[in-house]
């Protein structure tokens, strides 16, 4: 208040000394726009008149219509309406002012703004931002989370209309809503309207290899693939052995080994990044390859040699006068080898198949 008292009694000695008559009138505080409820007040810079002081006056109706008088050089409109704006000017001991607009607003609604993708996952950033539309002079912006009058909190205050949530957790799922004020007591605006944000966690990569059945041998081709959500736009990683380095990334979900060979055995795995955002998905569960070779065991010899043998003893048998299958099957329990072999004897004429072996 003595800061203000010592500004005035300057401005009045300059003005002595420059011969300026003229008072003048300024609002304060000295924003362009006001809104309903806020308070103002015109301060008029002269010499007050001896027996009135300083007088405000507003045009109304084509003409000037007294609005205050004091010996105080303010006068203050505790509560401004719409109705009160319009050109005001002061008048002292010599002259009235140049006329000043006081203009006046309805409490405004700010608007806030979320980002389009409003289901964030756990450790994303995310930005609200918060605008009075029409003006920012003096605000401070007031940001809550939650629903209704009597579950919403209070959760920061910003001298900018934005709000980060640096590394969004599970727990900042919510209503997010904001205000701004000013002045001293603070005047608040309306609250926007809310804002949903959805924070999940990270989905987790599902790691499936078709053909499904194993042991691969040499030459074999297998397809690994990765699936993340659907929804979302990934780069794939995959790893094999060591966790921390990926052996590539792909556009796509799947991969095809071609040709698998020895140096293809060992465990894969894979994760998913999303495009520009800083996403990571939880890895998937490892799959292990094995390569087999491919073995034509000795064990084998006899089993071969058996069906030989049997191969013989019925081309020698006496030719049936109907057609005569046997089937017979023999097997190592280490599963190196299997023959099955059928015998198909028509009027003189014998047939061997072997129908499978491995």
């Amino acid at each position: 208040m003595q800061a203000n008292r010592g500004v005035t009694l300057i401005l009045l000695s300059l003005m002595t000394r420059l011969g300026s008559p003229k008072p003048v009138l300024t609002l304060q505080p000295n924003w362009p726009l006001f809104f309903t409820g806020e308070t103002v007040t015109l301060s008029c810079l002269g010499w007050p008149d001896i027996r009135t002081g300083f007088t405000w006056s507003k045009f109304e109706l084509n003409s000037w219509t007294l609005k205050h008088t004091s010996h105080e050089n303010t006068y203050t409109i505790s509560s401004v309406t719409v109705a009160h704006g319009g050109a005001y000017r002061c008048a002292d001991s010599s002259s009235h002012s140049d006329d000043v607009r006081l203009t006046v607003s309805n409490k405004p609604q700010p608007v806030l703004t979320a980002p389009p993708h409003r289901q964030l996952y756990a450790g994303e950033s995310v930005s609200l931002s918060c605008e009075v539309t029409g003006t920012s002079a003096g605000w401070k912006y007031y940001w809550y989370k939650g629903t209704g009058p009597h579950d919403i909190a209070h959760i920061a205050r910003t001298a900018k209309g934005l709000y980060t949530l640096s590394a969004a957790a599970l727990t900042h799922t919510g209503e997010y809503s904001c205000r701004a004020g000013r002045g001293d007591p603070v005047w608040y605006t309306e609250y926007s309207c809310p804002a949903y944000i959805q924070v999940i966690a990270p989905p987790k990569a599902t790691l499936t290899v078709q053909p499904k059945w194993r042991p691969l041998y040499p030459g074999d081709t297998v397809t690994l693939m990765c699936w993340v959500d659907p929804y979302g736009n990934w780069t794939y990683f995959w790893y094999k052995n060591q966790p921390q380095t990926a052996i590539f990334f792909t556009k796509e979900y799947a991969v095809t080994i071609t040709g698998a060979a020895g140096s293809d055995r060992g465990p894969y795995w894979c994760e998913g990044r999303l495009e520009g955002r800083n996403v990571t998905s939880q890895p998937s569960d490892s799959i292990t390859l094995t390569v087999g070779r491919l073995v034509f065991g000795l064990g084998a010899a006899p089993l071969l040699l058996a069906s030989i043998i049997l191969c013989v003893k019925w081309c020698r048998k006496p030719v049936l006068p109907f057609p005569r299958t046997a089937s017979l099957q023999y097997g190592q329990p280490d599963g190196q080898f299997l023959i099955d072999q059928s015998i198909l004897q028509i009027g003189s004429e014998r047939l061997l198949s072997i129908k499978s072996m491995r």
